[in-house]
């Protein structure tokens, strides 16, 4: 005795067959050939269920209200990863160059690279507890050396302590006190943020 496939099944109880195909398999089914039987009976459940669930769907408010909350749950993890900067120079690690007067006891002079970017930063703790932190971000790669706007954003583990953004020289600046574990992040608009760990 031929068979129909679950496939013709599913066809049927969703009644998609031409009508002499149909005709066949109701036939057949009327045969009493158990196993078929048995195909349409699954297929008919998983039919009527399917149909149950679009019935039973929540109102619109509630989807909508459920992905906002999801949305506001997500982690605003950019899609690049980021990369660290090195680096490269540390006034109070390197002896003064000859002929040079020495500067101020209290200011640290850091050069950071990272691919074509350089980041040079002054930290001064002259004022006491606050430490001034002047810096410059340049790209050797831009066209005709030009500095686009970039945000900048001093962070402290995962927190936040202070943002700010480039100025058309990519010069940037923040006050902060002093504290351990400080970092800086140049956020770069399609292309992977640069971490740079301040020295303690």
């Amino acid at each position: 005795m031929r068979h129909f496939s679950d496939e013709a099944w599913l066809n049927y109880v969703r009644r998609v067959l031409p009508a002499d195909r149909h005709s066949r398999m109701q036939a057949h089914l009327e045969s009493g050939c158990t196993r078929c039987a048995e195909r349409y009976a699954l297929w008919e459940a998983v039919h009527q269920t399917g149909n149950r669930l679009r019935e039973e769907e929540p109102p619109g408010e509630a989807v909508r209200a459920a992905k906002a909350m999801f949305a506001y749950r997500q982690a605003p993890d950019a899609p690049f990863p980021v990369r660290v900067a090195k680096l490269v120079f540390d006034s109070f690690v390197s002896a003064p160059l000859a002929g040079v007067r020495s500067g101020s006891s209290t200011a640290r002079h850091l050069l950071y690279q990272s691919d074509s970017w350089t980041i040079d930063l002054r930290l001064d703790t002259e004022a006491g507890q606050e430490m001034t932190i002047d810096g410059q971000v340049l790209d050797s790669g831009a066209e005709h050396g030009s500095a686009a706007h970039h945000d900048i954003v001093l962070v402290r583990g995962d927190e936040e302590v202070a943002r700010t953004s480039t100025n058309d020289f990519g010069e940037f600046q923040f006050v902060s006190g002093r504290a351990r574990d400080l970092e800086i992040r140049v956020e770069i608009p399609k292309q992977r943020a640069i971490r740079l760990k301040l020295p303690e």
